[in-house]
């Protein structure tokens, strides 16, 4: 007599229970961010047969819980995700200089050099006059700290951008220990025999932090054996990790550089390389423009007034000091006493002539064949222009971002309808292993029975 039949029933019943764990894991992780699906395996045993006997079946075990995933939609996602932590670096700093700039607006730096040329103008109208001549004064010197406030603001966005990279430099070092720590440990369970899906969700979510940080790429196929490199050098390679430090360059601004040896790093996307491309690029580009208007403003305004002659017979004066947007002042001299101050070109009364040419200067094309009102709109505008157009790469990459999500669910997200269906499914094959359990069971007992009785 055998008990061949009571081993295959139960092998039906672990069966089922095994496939129904899989869905209970599923549920209970269907807002689990990171999470990819599981599937449980069913598959037929079967033992050899002997004496002539012919092969059987031996019943059902669950022989794999496959982790669905689609590399390439995985692959796609953290591209793009790359993208939007650079896009959105760039246009949280882009923002802080629209705002900085503040144009149009009554209390900008271009309606501030409209005042400015209206205070020679009205200078030039009443040579003589002490009010005229402190208005020109007050008028350029909030002229000059409006260069003074921008210069300083650019210059405060560019050392933002130094202390997030350097913060983000500690980041990346953190997530990449972690993967490859989790990587050894993912090495382990396979060894163990175990599917390490739920250690291969925890570095698909680490690996997707990272990437939003910086332009990482995968060499291998989603395994514990991956390398990640971070332009074209290894930054995590199974189970060891190779760090970052934030060094400085000769401005004394933060750069990137491999701890090991501290060769430059090469990086391009993510926040940190938005971040670079701000901090080495945008604002340095921004600083030369305006600088570009406040020395030509410097020049042109110090060279007509310098030929002119105060009130005293001083001659020779500059207006303006300074070498460039932030340091640019009006001379102190002239704030100390108003009478160098050069309305004409001698000290007789009435001689308004150098103001005149200084308010025509207004006219003149001084930067790259523009007036400094031109030239300092475009310098305006172009942020303006730049931020737009940051925020509809941003705009472009979150819809994509979006449609490679929605792809990726629809392999790797919980489906609840499909579960509770596999479940119902499940439930219904475990019943009937057991029903032939316990027939049987019933049969057994029976031949038992009879067999005794005889």
């Amino acid at each position: 007599m055998s008990f061949f039949g009571l081993n295959l029933a139960a092998r039906g019943l672990a069966a089922q229970q095994n496939a129904m764990n899989v869905v209970g894991q599923n549920i209970s992780n269907a807002s689990t961010a990171g999470y990819h699906r599981q599937k449980a395996t069913i598959s037929s045993l079967s033992v050899a047969g002997s004496n002539g006997q012919r092969a059987m079946g031996a019943g059902s075990d669950v022989t794999d819980v496959q982790r669905m995933q689609n590399q390439f939609l995985d692959a796609q996602l953290m591209g793009s995700g790359q993208n939007l932590g650079r896009w959105s670096a760039g246009k949280d700093a882009l923002d802080q200089v629209v705002a900085l700039i503040n144009e149009p607006s009554d209390t900008g730096l271009s309606s501030d050099m409209s005042k400015f040329w209206a205070g020679w103008q009205d200078l030039a109208l009443h040579p003589d006059s002490a009010s005229s001549r402190n208005n020109v004064l007050q008028a350029g010197t909030t002229l000059a700290g409006s260069f003074n406030r921008i210069a300083s603001g650019l210059r405060g966005v560019q050392t933002q951008q130094d202390s997030a990279i350097a913060a983000n430099v500690d980041q990346v070092n953190r997530l990449a220990a972690k993967l490859a720590s989790l990587n050894n440990d993912i090495t382990q369970s396979s060894i163990s025999g175990q599917a390490p899906n739920d250690l291969l969700d925890q570095r698909g979510t680490v690996l997707t932090e990272l990437s939003n940080l910086v332009d990482v790429r995968v060499q291998g196929n989603g395994g514990a054996g991956d390398t990640i490199t971070l332009g074209g050098r290894s930054l995590v390679q199974g189970s060891q990790s190779f760090a970052l430090s934030a060094g400085q360059d000769a401005n004394g601004h933060t750069t990137v550089l491999w701890k090991e040896d501290g060769s430059a790093a090469k990086i391009a996307g993510g926040e940190i390389g938005g971040e670079i491309d701000i901090q080495q690029n945008v604002i340095p580009a921004y600083m030369a423009k305006l600088d570009e208007v406040a020395v030509a403003l410097r020049d042109r305004v110090n060279a007509v007034h310098s030929a002119g002659s105060g009130q005293d017979g001083t001659t020779g004066t500059n207006f303006f000091v300074g070498t460039d947007a932030a340091s640019l002042a009006v001379n102190p001299a002239l704030l100390a006493d108003p009478r160098l101050l050069a309305s004409g070109a001698t000290s007789a009364a009435g001689d308004g002539t150098v103001a005149k040419a200084i308010a025509a200067i207004k006219s003149e094309a001084l930067v790259s064949g523009s007036t400094l009102g031109e030239a300092y709109g475009s310098f305006a505008s172009l942020a303006g222009t730049h931020a737009v157009a940051m925020q509809d790469k941003l705009d472009a990459e979150s819809q994509l971002s979006a449609q490679l999500t929605v792809q990726q669910q629809s392999v790797s997200g919980v489906n609840l309808d499909e579960e509770m269906t596999d479940m119902i499914r499940f439930q219904q094959a475990y019943n009937a292993s057991a029903r032939v359990l316990t027939t049987m069971d019933e049969m057994i007992s029976t031949l038992i029975n009879n067999y005794g009785a005889r």
